[in-house]
């Protein structure tokens, strides 16, 4: 494989193909409870290469709190931290999903070309922290640590015998804050998948991301169907529960509809008459992460929640570069047609496909609100829906476009 070592990973990579390439390709859940304060942890396990960050997107949409391991092998740092690095695009995902408390584990500092320095750790916390802080990090809720993976040092007991003096992983994992619910927000679950069960039938598995759901509660889903429903059952990682809270991650088993025309993955369940719509049209501020296209009729997959949709750019509201001396923002909108580069904000109006999209404008619902364009392996852009606006809906908008086109064809070959 090219690998020190993979045996460890074997823990949670356990699909043959996953076990042969060396490499985490889908999402894997599993708890534990840690040794200082007794805290269930719900541990989700996102793949890192590029090719399967769409499941990276989804296994982080699903958590409250994240560990990101870092190299501190000088080389493997750098070419992480670059813009096309692995460390780059995963620290501004889960930024943008939402994720707040950050522990950055600087792994490998067992590694001969590194030998537990305090100068290389401190290096690598300086550069990770500017480059935290630019893509609007908070560092309060961002902790860092050394570790040694494959030794273990540092992870379940402190490891004081180099310049470390401070908490050991778990520890610091007994630190994370505990979620709080607003009960008075109205329930929504983000639906990362559909299991088909033996005698039991179809189980919806996902994130409460607000409010709380009873047994007996009445939902509804949205986007691929509307259906409405009771709740039969929750379970919390596979025992039964009357209730579940906004950070849970939970199966449900519904009521009042047959399984084969129940809810999708990548669809919302909420509470019944709590406002959950199907998305036509909205507007919204978008920053670019990379240099790209994106003139009216650009075309990008949209990753919101659990879901992915592609989306359409028909309108073009203003792009504000921010200026280096001043720091102050300019609208370079005329001069730019359409060109973003790395930085700019963006007032844009999306329709999705066929209005497969549900998103919120409300900031109380938190990561639904949120969103990630992607274009091909690319993060191109991170933003946050403002407005929803069906009623301006423009259903032959394609044909409009091919039109336009083919009018301003005709136009410069009479030239």
């Amino acid at each position: 494989m090219g690998k020190g070592s993979f045996a460890l990973a074997h823990c949670m990579d356990t699909h043959p193909e996953e076990k042969s390439r060396g490499i985490t390709i889908s999402t894997a859940t599993t708890q534990f409870t840690t040794p200082g304060k007794k805290r269930l942890i719900t541990l989700t396990d996102a793949p890192g290469h590029r090719n399967f960050v769409n499941n990276m997107i989804s296994g982080a949409s699903q958590c409250n709190a994240a560990i990101l391991v870092v190299s501190s092998k000088d080389g493997e740092f750098r070419a992480g931290i670059a813009e096309n690095g692995q460390t780059y695009e995963h620290t501004l995902l889960i930024n943008a999903l939402g994720v707040k408390n950050l522990i950055v584990a600087i792994n490998k500092m067992d590694d001969e070309s590194v030998q537990w320095k305090e100068e290389t750790f401190n290096h690598i916390k300086s550069e990770f922290s500017d480059f935290y802080k630019k893509i609007g990090g908070d560092l309060k809720n961002c902790k860092f640590i050394p570790v040694s993976g494959f030794k273990g040092e540092n992870i379940k007991e402190p490891y004081h015998d180099k310049f470390w003096k401070g908490k050991c992983l778990l520890d610091m994992i007994d630190d994370w804050p505990y979620v709080k619910s607003d009960l008075s927000i109205p329930f929504r679950m983000a639906l990362s998948g559909v299991h088909k069960v033996s005698g039991i039938g179809s189980v919806y598995a996902g994130k409460v991301v607000t409010g709380s759901l009873s047994v007996g509660d009445s939902v509804e889903s949205l986007p691929s169907k509307h259906i409405q429903a009771q709740v039969k059952s929750i379970e919390k990682f596979h025992k039964q529960a009357k209730i579940a809270y906004a950070g849970d991650n939970i199966g449900v088993t519904l009521k009042g509809m047959s399984d084969a025309s129940g809810p999708k993955k990548g669809d919302i369940i909420g509470a019944k008459d709590s406002g959950l719509q199907k998305v036509y049209r909205f507007s919204a501020v978008f920053m670019g992460t990379m240099a790209a296209k994106m003139d009216v009729g650009f075309r990008p997959v949209l990753a919101n929640g659990t879901s992915k949709h592609t989306v359409t750019i028909v309108k073009i509201e203003s792009i504000n570069e921010k200026d280096k001396t001043s720091r102050t923002w300019k609208d370079v909108t005329l001069e730019r047609s359409g060109q973003v580069k790395k930085g700019d904000m963006v007032k844009a109006v999306f329709q999705p496909d066929n209005g497969n999209l549900c998103i919120e404008t409300e900031t109380k619902y938190g990561i639904l609100t949120r969103f990630v364009l992607r274009n091909g392996t690319s993060t191109i852009a991170i933003g946050q829906c403002k407005k929803i606006d069906n009623d301006n809906y423009e259903k032959d908008f394609k044909n409009l476009k091919k039109e336009a086109a083919k009018a301003a064809k005709k136009e410069e070959a009479k030239k």
